[in-house]
């Protein structure tokens, strides 16, 4: 059993959550983290990663018309210059 610090997380990440809500997050991701437990107890030294064409799912990439210029601007709350305006979230040092 893994010990989360969830408050730690919360605290990384800025966050702030209700009691309730941190325990419910913090069984998610004990879930996920046994998840990736199992995971790591398959078997894949046979696996060929050569031949993995068998497991793509992909569709085949085909060249499509995009969105106009002035249409995929039509409704965004700012533009400038021809481009989408956002706020800064990346601050320099």
């Amino acid at each position: 059993m893994e010990i989360i610090d969830i408050d730690h997380i919360l605290k990384l990440s800025k966050l702030e959550l209700s009691e309730e809500e941190k325990d419910t997050y913090k069984h998610q991701m004990q879930n996920i983290i046994n998840w990736v437990r199992k995971l790591e107890e398959l078997k894949c030294d046979e696996l060929d990663i050569l031949n993995l064409e068998a497991f793509t799912l992909l569709r085949e990439d085909k060249l499509k018309q995009g969105l106009e210029r002035d249409s995929a601007l039509m409704n965004a709350p700012e533009r400038e210059k021809g481009f989408f305006k956002v706020p800064k979230v990346i601050e320099s040092k």
